[in-house]
């Protein structure tokens, strides 16, 4: 069950006015974690109940090995068990994310081997040996979620819980099951075994969260889709059948074309993180911030520091502080960090568009590093000695410069395979076309009004939100002011799906047209 269909909206009604009768008539605590649990359940079933077994499994080995640590006080057995859990959840998340496109490698090795050697034992038939499954939606999210909680009972930062409904709660609490956050087991497992409850102000907050995270979904990240998929392509049927669609676009599109999707990316899980926040409100609980304004970020770090956030911070505390961090000197500090960002990559996704665009943005942090540890005072000096500019056209500057390396790495994300993304990566630096339209875009001023004018409002909403660096702004100013947003938000929405359709309608008449003439 996704967010953006009318299942979850017909579920989440539902769910609700049972949740809130539990609430209303002061029923047991236990009642409505159970009411809720079977809910998650049903709600990630949805999509297909064979895969439930696949967070039973996850729940069972979490909560008995945690419970386990907590009794052992041997360091040998703590690590041993602490192993077992890890092993077993990244073998899980292994065989379905990554067990083919490790075969797949391994494959094209051998044919390389049989091409030099002409040897039989080099030749295998991969389709006998490839895994033929779906990915299971959200595998990566929860995984991550039950580990954090088991290293965390090993490092003795939380005492396990020993109400089993309660962490299973805590595994698959649905808002946040499919898509994040990530949320850790301090942050959540206490609002589990709290008495909760529902004001009107998580009400009021919940609809705004609601309303702002489908206007980020399908109002700006569907619709952007769109002019993306004129320079990337819409599906990777299309580049495999008619490579030569990829080539020729300007660098100005491609550039573009990369930052707009970026921005797509962005909307897209914020959009889902707002969901999973306002649904959250409606039942009493309060979920992390997962993104603040990140396409204002002046640099790098600062950027991975306001991009997917729970996700980074895990990163931080469950990899690059145990590797070592900062503490070990320059140059360890360089390899934890890029480390970090190979594994980032990786669990993007499984192919070595995401490793490369990992591997890219690991290098812009360590260059940003490195700058602002020994270049940054020198260039400072010069700048303000000879080149005097505004304070504000300065941050114009490093915001813009931040995104576009971002938007530059985010083409390798959003390539089919490596050589699509080396077609592109070519075409950026060798097509310096600029008016020209390439084989699907129109020439790059209207393709950039053409996104721009999709991201605009999120560019100002999200302006207000990063001056005053509070992710709840909006509540603190007058109620016209929120109201007029919400209706502002409601509109554009609105807009945007008769735009949508009026356009698929016409294009409907003008088929039907062409086939009677």
């Amino acid at each position: 069950m996704i967010f953006n269909s009318n299942v979850y909206l017909y579920f989440f009604i539902i769910v609700i006015c049972i949740y809130w009768l539990l609430l209303f008539t002061n029923a047991k605590l236990r009642y409505q974690n159970l009411f809720l649990l079977l809910a998650s359940y049903f709600f990630y079933g949805w999509w297909d109940w064979l895969y439930l077994s696949l967070i039973f499994i996850s729940t069972f080995l979490d909560y008995f090995i945690s419970n386990l640590l907590d009794k052992t006080e041997s360091e040998k057995k703590r690590k041993l068990l602490l192993s077992i859990s890890v092993i077993g959840n990244l073998a899980i998340l292994f065989t379905f994310k990554y067990y083919n496109f490790f075969i797949n490698n391994f494959i094209e090795i051998l044919n390389v081997l049989y091409q030099f050697t002409k040897l039989d034992i080099f030749l295998y038939d991969k389709n006998k040996i490839l895994l033929n499954v779906l990915l299971p939606v959200g595998i990566s999210f929860y995984t991550f979620q039950t580990m954090s909680y088991t290293i965390d009972v090993y490092r003795k930062i939380i005492k396990p819980e020993k109400d089993f409904l309660n962490f299973s709660l805590f595994v698959c609490f649905f808002p946040q099951l499919v898509a994040g956050p990530i949320e850790r087991a301090q942050d959540l497992l206490p609002q589990i075994n709290q008495k909760r409850k529902l004001t009107l102000e998580h009400i009021i907050k919940g609809i705004w969260y609601l309303l702002y995270g489908y206007y980020l979904k399908v109002g700006v990240a569907d619709h952007l889709s769109e002019h993306v998929n004129k320079v990337f392509l819409e599906n990777v049927h299309m580049y495999l059948s008619n490579p030569q669609l990829a080539m020729g676009n300007g660098s100005g599109h491609i550039l573009i074309g990369g930052m707009a999707f970026a921005f797509q990316v962005y909307c897209d899980f914020a959009g889902y993180s707002n969901i999973a926040k306002g649904s959250a409100k409606f039942l009493g609980f309060e979920l992390s911030e997962n993104f603040h304004c990140p396409e204002f970020s002046k640099n790098p770090v600062e950027l991975y520091n306001r991009w997917h956030i729970t996700l980074n911070r895990w990163f931080t505390d469950y990899i690059y502080i145990p590797l070592g961090g900062n503490r070990l000197g320059e140059l360890y500090q360089y390899r934890n960090i890029l480390i970090v960002f190979f594994i980032s990559g990786v669990w993007h996704g499984a192919n070595w568009t995401f490793i490369n665009w990992g591997i890219l943005n690991g290098i812009y942090a360590v260059f940003y590093i490195f700058y602002r540890k020994h270049i940054k005072e020198q260039i400072t000096y010069i700048s303000n000695r000879f080149l005097i500019l505004p304070e504000g056209f300065k941050t114009f500057l490093s915001i813009f410069i931040t995104f576009l390396l971002f938007g530059f790495a985010a083409i390798s994300f959003r390539a089919y395979n490596f050589d699509h993304s080396m077609i592109l990566f070519k075409d950026v630096f060798t097509n310096f076309v600029i008016y020209t339209p390439g084989k699907l875009t129109p020439d790059l001023f209207t393709y950039s009004f053409d996104i721009l004018r999709i991201i605009l409002p999120v560019l100002i909403l999200d302006y207000f939100r990063w001056k005053k660096d509070d992710p709840e702004w909006i509540f603190k100013t007058p109620f016209w002011v929120q109201l007029v947003n919400c209706i502002f938000i409601i509109i554009l929405y609105y807009y945007n799906q008769w735009s949508v359709w009026k356009r698929c309608y016409l294009l409907r008449i003008l088929k039907n047209y062409y086939f009677v003439l």
